[in-house]
């Protein structure tokens, strides 16, 4: 979704390539240093847009508050909202319910059910 970015900070390379061939170069979105694994999420506007669309598109609200009923608190007003403290189990379970990496579904939770202390409508 955001190659352009790339591919104008090095303008010799064509938006969309010639993937036939293995030896021309190709537009791979990712940070300049390919040797370093990156462990967490330092802030690039572009990447936060990343994830929230591939998330609302691999996790449907819909779909993804039915698949967290199990996690879901219910106070006495009848108000639900998701129990927080169960966050890695209820992403690996959405992991393999909808076939995503594990790091997405916790991400769409944290997206869906923000963690603010205080129940939400």
């Amino acid at each position: 979704m955001h190659t352009h970015l790339f591919v104008l900070a090095t303008p010799s390379q064509n938006l969309f390539g010639d993937f036939s061939e293995p030896s021309k170069p190709k537009v791979l979105c990712r940070e300049d240093s390919v040797g370093e694994v990156r462990q967490s999420y330092s802030g690039e506007w572009w990447e936060f847009q990343a994830n929230r669309a591939i998330g609302s598109l691999l996790l449907p609200a819909p779909l993804m508050r039915a698949a967290l009923v199990g996690f879901m608190n219910e106070s006495a007003a009848g108000f639900r909202s998701f129990d927080h403290l169960q966050i890695d189990r209820a992403a690996r379970e959405l992991a393999d319910v909808f076939d995503v990496n594990p790091a997405v579904a916790r991400l769409r939770i944290i997206q869906m059910f923000p963690n603010s202390g205080q129940l939400t409508l």
